[in-house]
């Protein structure tokens, strides 16, 4: 299998959106931040990509504000933690400060879950910590992890909005991410790549 990732930067606060495909040309595109839906068509039709998935890390305005739009231009399946569907079906004041619409998942997840599309494999890691629902996207074979916001690069996601939990947060990045090798490559929601033993090393919040 040969995994390609391509990583857009959009959204008024520089979110990640991955989009991961194989030689199959079936993909995943990774989060959905504000206005992607263009630039994620674009890609798609240059490439003749096939979308089956959008996967959803957790479910802040950030990450889900292209989410109907997407949703529409590819029909690809909306995949997101049980716990944190509610953001994206309920009232816009759960997820302030912008207004989104409404939009139903077609998948409910619970961690422990394998996603397959093509030829690639992907296992959901429920994280929560930063949210309720906060889950990770584990590609085994080619030794990558998408981590939204549980870990960044030299830091770790926010605790203090709603459903956020510090000691759970922690709890979930050194039980369930760092039992990961230390050479896998993380891909976060924000900033840069890192590795789980760069993390593991180095970062303040985790050593």
């Amino acid at each position: 299998m040969s995994l390609n990732i391509l990583h857009l930067v959009l959204g008024p606060i520089q979110n990640n959106l991955y989009i991961v495909y194989d030689e199959t040309k079936k993909c995943a595109i990774i989060d959905a931040p504000m206005d992607c839906a263009s630039s994620v068509s674009k890609i798609i039709a240059e490439k003749k990509l096939i979308p089956e998935y959008i996967l959803l890390t957790h479910s802040h305005w950030d990450h889900i504000g292209g989410l109907k739009e997407l949703k529409l231009k590819t029909n690809a399946k909306i995949c997101v933690h049980k716990d944190d569907a509610y953001r994206l079906i309920e009232e816009n004041s759960v997820n302030l400060p912008v207004m989104l619409e409404k939009i139903s998942p077609d998948v409910l997840l619970a961690g422990g879950e394998q996603i397959q599309f093509g030829n690639t494999k992907i296992d959901v890691l429920f994280t929560p910590g930063h949210t309720e629902g906060g889950v990770c996207f584990v590609v085994n074979d080619s030794k990558v992890v998408f981590t939204g916001d549980t870990l960044f690069e030299g830091s770790i996601g926010r605790t203090d909005f709603p459903g956020g939990s510090y000691s759970t947060l922690i709890t979930s990045i050194k039980n369930k991410l760092f039992s990961l090798p230390d050479d896998f490559i993380v891909y976060s929601g924000h900033g840069g790549t890192t590795t789980i033993g760069q993390e593991k090393k180095y970062n303040p919040f985790l050593t």
